[in-house]
């Protein structure tokens, strides 16, 4: 017999995707008129709704406005077959600031179920120097709408294809947890095709890639039966419990969720040369995903400079104070990049010689 937790959440594994874009616009009409309903009526419910819409924001990388926009026209859409994801560049990256001028853009990659949306206070927090770029998958924040992908070696691809326009000038890779890998993968891939590659890459709360990047109890979690992939959420500390709590959010939540864990669960790195330009890599002290150990493997994956740091937090630490500590690093060290870039031109080679021979940071 089936739990009732089971029963609760068993449109998480039948919905189909027509079925989710729709759920998607009903979720976010219901949650607006909820709100609007509740400000008039009850004010302890509007703090508990203003709660959940907060987080639906977070979580789905949009604004309350994007929401409302959305919730209208969610009833008018219609489902549509699935299209390869390679979309236009301007589709990739979630642009919260233009600096047209600056001489580094810093390409940022979002954890699991994560979106663009969790770099836009990088955006003020960052130099006038860095062009902060955060890439949004599709699936997510501002492209729910269409599938999410599930093979790490597809999504590399389209991001290769995407990104390129955006090359021509120095740039950094920045990636927390599955977007490290992404990251990661995506210097080889723009090495390979002969594009110019990071100056630096920045690797946060994730182990090197010969390593397992989820511990598992019963099997890939992707594959957990409903109740039991949402105890993994809780132990992992990855979604807001006030989400967490909201059937119909999950709903929407649960799947790109389960398709971004098997995107990292099914990855196999191929046997390569190292890259050759800095990786930096930032960990939580109380992590309970990855082995420090682990963190310690990228090593392996440069021929150039490496760091290790160690944060105050658990997996999320960029949502602490520890995140300002891991952007002054950046800031300092992409400085140092382009003070050597304008000596040696460096970013016009490939990732492969993107550090000069016998400099150190």
């Amino acid at each position: 017999m089936p739990s009732a937790g089971s029963k609760r959440h068993a449109a998480f594994v039948v919905r189909r995707p027509h079925q989710r874009r729709r759920a998607i616009g009903a979720c976010h009409a219901r949650l607006f008129k909820q709100s609007d309903t509740s400000i008039v009526r009850s004010p302890p419910s509007t703090a508990r709704t203003s709660a959940t819409r907060h987080a639906a924001c977070f979580l789905l990388g949009t604004t309350t406005d994007a929401m409302s926009t959305t919730a209208k026209h969610a009833s008018r859409a219609k489902p549509s077959r699935a299209k390869p994801s390679r979309a236009k560049p301007s589709r990739w990256t979630a642009r919260f600031d233009t600096r047209p001028t600056a001489p580094l853009r810093l390409f940022c990659f979002p954890y699991a179920g994560g979106s663009a949306s969790i770099f836009r206070p990088w955006v003020r927090l960052l130099p006038d120097a860095i062009d902060v770029c955060p890439v949004e998958y599709p699936g997510h924040g501002t492209r729910l709408r269409e599938d999410a992908c599930t093979r790490l070696p597809d999504l590399v691809a389209s991001l290769a294809d995407a990104l390129a326009p955006h090359l021509d000038r120095p740039h950094a890779f920045f990636g927390h947890s599955m977007g490290g890998l992404l990251g990661f993968e995506l210097a080889r891939a723009l090495r390979h095709r002969g594009h110019p590659g990071p100056l630096r890459l920045f690797i946060s709360a994730v182990g090197a890639p010969q390593y397992p990047h989820i511990p598992r109890r019963h099997g890939p979690v992707y594959a957990l039966p409903p109740q039991a992939f949402l105890e993994t959420l809780q132990r992992l500390n990855g979604v807001p419990n006030v989400v967490l709590r909201h059937e119909e959010l999950m709903g929407v939540v649960v799947p790109i969720l389960r398709a971004d864990f098997e995107l990292i669960e099914t990855y196999v790195p191929d046997v390569d040369v190292p890259l050759g330009c800095p990786i930096d890599v930032f960990g939580g002290r109380e992590d309970p995903v990855v082995d420090p150990a682990h963190l310690e493997g990228w090593r392996e994956h440069t021929s150039g400079p490496f760091s290790l740091r160690m944060m105050a937090g658990d997996h999320f630490f960029l949502r602490s104070a520890a995140r300002d500590e891991v952007l002054r690093h950046i800031a300092g060290a992409v400085a140092h990049d382009l003070a050597l870039t304008v000596r040696t031109r460096l970013w016009r080679e490939p990732a492969g010689v993107a550090v000069a021979e016998g400099v150190e940071p």
